[in-house]
């Protein structure tokens, strides 16, 4: 991440998911401490907090700029988008 970062989540042992201030989610490999799949291009601000499905199959990430995004962790890819939040 070239930002802050505002959520963390672990996935199982050997993974977590974490948001940032850079406005993407990155997933990474605990023991490794590399990164293994970057969720980006969908928010266009600081992303504050996750929520991680029952199954671990997806997340939610939720931004500063008004959207919820519903993620798929196999492909990397948003499946749903939920706007018209606001900031009042």
């Amino acid at each position: 991440h070239t930002g802050y970062i505002s959520s963390c989540k672990f996935i199982g042992d050997k993974q977590v998911l974490t948001a940032s201030g850079d406005q993407t989610c990155i997933l990474w490999d605990v023991e490794k401490g590399t990164p293994l799949t970057h969720f980006k291009g969908e928010h266009t601000a600081d992303v504050m907090s996750l929520g991680l499905s029952p199954d671990g199959n997806t997340f939610v990430s939720g931004g500063v700029d008004c959207i919820a995004k519903v993620w798929d962790i196999k492909s990397g890819k948003s499946t749903h988008t939920f706007r018209g939040h606001t900031k009042d």
